[in-house]
């Protein structure tokens, strides 16, 4: 699936995905998905089908479109269908965040090395950018989506550095960003003071352009690092290094998880874009 690319081409009002994988003779490069919510999309009985995400049953709705679902059963080789979070994730279509303090976010206070991971995540309803009404009922589970924990995953490229240095001081050879898989991807201006590596650990708040984004916790890692975003192939690093230099109470970490803080800009589409100004606003050391 790391060969399967998504562009948003909010012009055009669809979902392109590409794969960039080796084609077979008729195989199609790419498919286009409508962003609409029309039920003429859908299966209307689909509804009636668990579906497995993270190992939680959900109700999702799938496509009906030969096109679409001929694309991706091609593309991974396996039948299957598209299917898509149904608008507005409540009822029987919810997923909550089982996010929970872990024992060294807990005894934040006296100094872990690492801020622990998945605190609840106040992922909205319908949309990353969208609040929620935590103020009434902060100590209920959030809504989330799709999403395996968190809304945004961010990644530092010192810290980036710092792993393949590692890495090559053990005799392999370094990996790119992309195996991190993150939604955004900060790095030092050399018109400033450096964010030394791990940094963002402790990183309660940053604001990139004219965002805000809270942080929630730093992102606990498996295999998955291991594969190439470019070939598809599996390697033993990132993740071997990591174990040796990122490893807490039994658990890898690398990245922070966030969700941007809507705060009271009314109904404005936030916005941000790559070379954005990126300042943390606020630490927890």
């Amino acid at each position: 699936m790391a060969l399967l690319q998504p562009y948003l081409l909010f012009d055009k009002g669809v979902l392109r995905v590409t794969y960039c994988g080796e084609l077979s003779p008729g195989q199609r490069s790419e498919v286009d998905i409508p962003l609409e919510n029309d039920a003429a999309l859908f299966d209307l009985d689909s509804d009636r089908a668990p579906s497995k995400v993270c190992g939680e049953n959900i109700h999702a709705q799938a496509y009906i479109s030969e096109e679409i679902n001929s694309f991706f059963s091609e593309a991974l080789c396996v039948p299957c269908v598209l299917a898509r979070f149904p608008a507005g994730g409540r009822g029987s279509s919810c997923r909550l965040s089982k996010a929970r303090l872990s024992k060294h976010q807990k005894a934040k206070k006296s100094g872990p090395l690492i801020p622990g991971s998945f605190p609840d995540v106040p992922s909205p309803p319908d949309s990353d950018s969208e609040p929620q009404n935590d103020q009434q009922q902060p100590q209920l589970p959030s809504n989330i989506l799709l999403s395996n924990e968190s809304p945004i995953l961010m990644i530092h490229t010192a810290s980036v550095d710092q792993v393949n240095r590692d890495i090559i001081a053990r005799g392999g050879a370094e990996v790119s960003e992309y195996a991190f898989r993150a939604n955004i991807i900060v790095e030092n201006d050399s018109g400033h003071e450096a964010q030394p590596a791990y940094s963002e650990d402790f990183w309660s708040s940053v604001r990139i352009g004219g965002e805000k984004f809270i942080t929630l916790g730093a992102c606990q890692r498996c295999q998955m690092v291991c594969v190439d975003q470019d070939t598809g192939e599996k390697k033993q690093e990132p993740l071997s290094t990591l174990a040796k230099t990122r490893r807490l109470n039994s658990k890898i970490y690398f990245g922070v998880h966030m969700r941007h803080d809507h705060g009271r800009e009314g109904l404005a589409r936030p916005t941000i874009q790559v070379g954005d100004v990126v300042s943390v606003e606020r630490t927890s050391n």
